[in-house]
């Protein structure tokens, strides 16, 4: 039996977080909801271990967690955007800065121009490379 597709996303970009992603994730995997929850980590090529944590999450919880691995670093807002559109359900993002804290901001509006599109295209290509 498959787990139901997800409601909320939680989406969150991390870049040499050791420290502070097991916490963050954590912090989603504890809320207890009555709808299905994901976490998509954008684990933007870190000199730590921030990679492998990020990663042995997702192998516990394959149908909760999601990590997206490109080959090269993208930076904030391209890891961002590529985290943001490879989410199944609605987005809740988790800003770098506050995954320290584990806080979560709301996010109020989709990004609909077609410069945006072209480069969330792009970037879903060079995830795919």
């Amino acid at each position: 039996m498959s787990s139901p597709s997800p409601t909320v996303s939680v989406c969150c970009i991390t870049y040499n977080h050791e420290a502070y992603l097991a916490q963050a994730i954590e912090s989603v995997l504890v809320q207890q909801t009555d709808f299905a929850v994901e976490m998509v980590i954008g684990e933007d090529c870190s000199t730590d271990s921030t990679r492998r944590i990020a990663q042995e999450y997702e192998h516990k919880y394959p149908e909760r967690i999601r990590v997206l691995t490109p080959a090269h670093n993208l930076g904030i807002m391209p890891s961002l955007m590529a985290t943001m559109a490879s989410r199944t359900g609605a987005p809740y993002p988790i800003s770098e800065s506050a995954s320290r804290q584990a806080l979560c901001l709301p996010f109020y509006q989709e990004l609909e121009s077609e410069q945006v599109r072209r480069i969330a295209r792009l970037l879903r290509q060079a995830l795919a490379a």
